[in-house]
């Protein structure tokens, strides 16, 4: 088989069209660089960042926050040692109720309002006459004084231990009934615990004395 001769006229001539064709799509398609801000911009839209977001402002404006778990459930209205809440247990709720919400009550004039508002009719008429003026409460302990002079009752101590002196078991009482009677009376009438059960064994039958051996208070 005989070689091509490249030098051939026709092959020369097809050798330059193919040569202009060539440079003509050079011509006619964009450079590299004029393409590269097109390309980059495209990259750009298609491919997430990768640069650390900034965190979100944490705002430091507490001025209208309120922790739920500080909210207090205020207690029963006293109004007299004839209402059903008991005064000195009333102001064991109220201490504690202020104890217990340091936030709640940080100043002296939030504990006096709030004893005010947990009294109800002659407590509160009397707490009334002294939230302003010139003898109005300083704190909440000149609130309590004033509820003591008023209610406190000196002789219900005294009252408790009479009736726990002349205290008897009936034949038709439980003995349920009946130590709660007594433990009520000892309590009021601030009788030590160490002699609560001698004492008990007294006002009941010999029989139950026996059922109730070795029983704790």
């Amino acid at each position: 088989m005989s070689g091509i001769d490249i030098n051939h006229p026709t092959i020369q001539k097809a050798i330059q069209d193919a040569v202009q064709r060539a440079l003509s799509q050079i011509q006619l398609s964009p450079s590299s660089e004029a393409r590269e801000p097109e390309t980059k911009s495209f990259l750009r839209q298609k491919t997430p960042s990768l640069a650390p977001h900034a965190p979100s402002p944490i705002s430091t404006d507490f001025s209208s926050s309120r922790d739920i778990r500080d909210r207090t459930r205020f207690q029963e209205k006293f109004a007299d040692n004839k209402s059903e809440v008991d005064f000195e247990a009333w102001k064991m709720e109220m201490k504690i109720m202020i104890d217990d919400h340091p936030l709640e009550f940080n100043s002296t004039e939030k504990q006096i309002r709030a004893y005010f508002k947990c009294t109800t009719g002659r407590a509160q008429k009397l707490l009334l006459s002294r939230m302003s003026g010139s003898e109005s409460f300083k704190d909440a302990s000149e609130v309590v004084q004033a509820l003591d002079e008023e209610f406190f009752d000196y002789n219900k101590e005294t009252r408790a231990r009479e009736g726990n002196y002349n205290l008897r078991m009936q034949n038709s009482e439980t003995y349920r009934c009946f130590r709660m009677k007594f433990r009520e009376l000892a309590m009021e009438g601030g009788m030590s615990r160490a002699y609560w059960f001698n004492d008990l064994c007294n006002k009941i039958t010999p029989a139950l004395r026996r059922d109730i051996k070795g029983e704790k208070f």
